[in-house]
């Protein structure tokens, strides 16, 4: 098959955000004080998730390899550790889908992880596969994606992945680097969306606000406790939303 050279379908965060909690009939006006059920979400679609001890690709791989009955290729560090892991394909209406999660991982590590993969799923995989490039010449349609964090705190630290996109034999699309870099992007902005919706984060900022008053860093631990989000993610959300300066001006 030919590799395509085409532009990457444009992504709508908030459209993919809702459609999640819509597919998990979950409203998010429920969810003011609470916790994102997650995996709930996750589960809404046809994936699995499953947490491993001390992810690694290998483990990785050994583990699809058992689930799918699929030869996969032996990566080129088997034995470096993994926050997350990604593996879905499709093929003549075949879907199999599963994010495996590093179980040795601080929970809110673990719940921004399986959230960015949820993101690729919904943000870049069903977009390709409704666009129809899948299609042709009948071939498999693959992403799998290696997802790792720096070796920095754990509250300052983004993840990112070795994504790759494509078909079996190849990458379906010529991703470059900006593009791999905008798609990485833009599935941590999905994560930090879902978990932390602006109507929680607005009600609660106004519920905490009496308490703790209005400075947002003080607010941004307080709530990243109740939405068990880390304090760095609570902050940038919180400055997204613009957060207390809204609620104060009103």
């Amino acid at each position: 098959m030919k590799q395509q050279t085409t532009e990457l379908p444009l992504v709508d965060i908030a459209k993919a955000v809702r459609q999640a909690y819509d597919a998990a009939e979950i409203d998010t006006v429920n969810l003011r004080r609470g916790i994102v059920p997650l995996y709930t979400l996750i589960e809404a679609f046809p994936i699995r998730v499953e947490e491993i001890n001390d992810l690694t690709y290998q483990r990785a791989i050994i583990f699809l390899r058992a689930e799918t009955g699929r030869d996969m290729p032996v990566p080129t560090q088997p034995n470096r550790t993994l926050a997350g892991y990604l593996y879905v394909y499709e093929y003549a209406h075949y879907f199999y889908g599963c994010i495996l999660i590093n179980k040795s991982d601080p929970v809110i590590r673990r719940r921004f992880t399986a959230a960015h993969e949820l993101g690729h799923y919904l943000l870049h995989f069903l977009p390709l596969l409704e666009s129809g490039l899948s299609r042709e010449d009948h071939e498999v349609l693959v992403l799998a994606e290696g997802l790792t964090y720096g070796e920095r705190e754990i509250e300052s630290e983004l993840p990112t992945g070795q994504l790759t996109f494509g078909n079996e034999g190849g990458n379906l699309l010529n991703l470059h680097q900006n593009d791999i870099r905008k798609i990485e992007r833009e599935a941590n902005q999905f994560a930090a969306e879902l978990l932390m919706p602006q109507e929680a984060c607005t009600a609660l900022v106004r519920h905490f606000l009496p308490r703790y008053g209005s400075r947002r860093d003080v607010l941004a631990k307080r709530l990243a406790t109740t939405l068990l989000v880390s304090n760095t993610a609570m902050l940038n959300r919180l400055k997204n939303l613009r957060l207390p300066d809204d609620l104060i001006l009103s």
